[in-house]
């Protein structure tokens, strides 16, 4: 168990951790977003114990406290730099006795090689490992160190996309049998949704929101969170809703579908998943906005639908098939897919009925 009481933090002058709070649980994933690639880093170090915080209590348990003397933390993709001149199996296994202290059983070892896709491996020599490979070593090492807590940060950095999907469906299971309290520092939505486990958004150094990733993706508190946790884009609608009635960015009239119940006036976003955005009316409440196809792009390994509007950018997931670029085209969102945010950022209900997240 990790746990960090009111932990505060700053680099270069701009707050890191402001007064966080949370506990991170032995076998659990607990998914952190919403920091830059140089907070992640920072961050780690000082989950590491590598850094002291400027203020508040940063506190490791050990999850078999009467059988060990020696806390275990481990950061994945972070433990050992050389690699020249050993093989597959004495490189993880040097990276086991730097986080455990000492070298682990062969029995051990070579199913933790083996969990990892290793198997059959074990005496490969290695000059240059590809960052596949890299992974996969500190994998092994991880299920074979037994650590009391586990950080990841960037793990899939050096990585073709066409790769990340694979490995990430499989660190979600070897991620769980390593038993330690792993604390993922994320770079995008999309992680947490598929690891599962429990979500944590971040915004200026202060904790935003925390949850289940389903009800956190589901019924984001902020704009930054439902930003944090979409996946790849965020599709959002600026409104301005006046005595004179409700316009669009560009002076528009906008008309709310049935079911769709706005506030009297003032300033608001609303916001709706990829996913959400249908190119065929759902239903006969389903609101529909035109807008021009602007192709299909490749992100992270999925497939998307690209939009211009008068709203910026729109993304839709690529299941319903390719659109002529240049095509005007309506699309369709239904009124409790919409997410809303007043001008301060924080959530508002919309949907007259019951908000369907599947």
């Amino acid at each position: 168990m990790l746990e960090l009481r009111a932990v505060s933090h700053s680099v270069a002058g701009s707050p890191l951790l402001d007064g966080v709070s949370v506990v991170f649980l032995a076998g659990e994933i607990c998914v952190v977003l919403g920091l830059s690639a140089e907070e992640r880093r920072a961050v780690s170090r000082i989950l590491r114990g590598q850094v002291r915080p400027s203020s508040g209590t940063v506190r490791i348990l050990s999850r078999n406290p009467s059988g060990r003397r020696r806390i275990r933390v481990m950061a994945l993709g972070a433990e050992g730099a050389s690699v020249e001149g050993r093989t597959v199996r004495s490189f993880t296994e040097r990276l086991v006795r730097r986080v455990a202290g000492a070298a682990p059983g062969d029995a051990d070892l070579r199913n933790a090689l083996q969990r990892a896709g290793l198997g059959g491996r074990e005496d490969f020599g290695l000059k240059a490992p590809d960052a596949e490979l890299r992974l996969r070593m500190t994998l092994a090492a991880a299920l074979a160190a037994e650590p009391d807590v586990l950080v990841v940060s960037d793990p899939f950095e050096g990585i073709a996309h066409e790769g990340v999907d694979r490995l990430l469906d499989e660190m979600t299971s070897v991620l769980l049998e390593t038993g330690a309290a792993v604390i993922y520092l994320a770079s995008e939505g999309r992680e947490a949704s598929v690891l599962r486990g429990t979500s944590v958004v971040m915004e200026q150094g202060r904790l935003i929101q925390s949850g289940s990733a389903e009800d956190v993706a589901g019924f984001p508190v902020t704009l930054s969170v439902a930003r944090a946790m979409a996946h790849p884009c965020l599709n959002t609608m600026r409104l301005e809703i006046a005595a004179r009635g409700i316009r669009t960015e560009d002076g528009a009239s906008f008309h709310p579908p049935e079911g769709l119940v706005l506030p009297a006036e003032g300033r608001i976003t609303l916001a709706f998943r990829p996913a959400d955005l249908k190119l065929e009316r759902t239903s006969p409440r389903a609101m529909r906005v035109v807008v021009r196809s602007d192709g299909e792009e490749i992100i992270a390994g999925g497939q998307f639908l690209r939009f211009n509007s008068v709203h910026g950018v729109w993304r839709a997931a690529g299941a319903g098939g390719p659109v002529s670029t240049g095509l005007m085209k309506s699309v369709f969102i239904e009124p409790e897919k919409v997410m809303a945010f007043n001008s301060d950022g924080h959530a508002f209900v919309v949907a007259s009925g019951p908000r369907s997240d599947g």
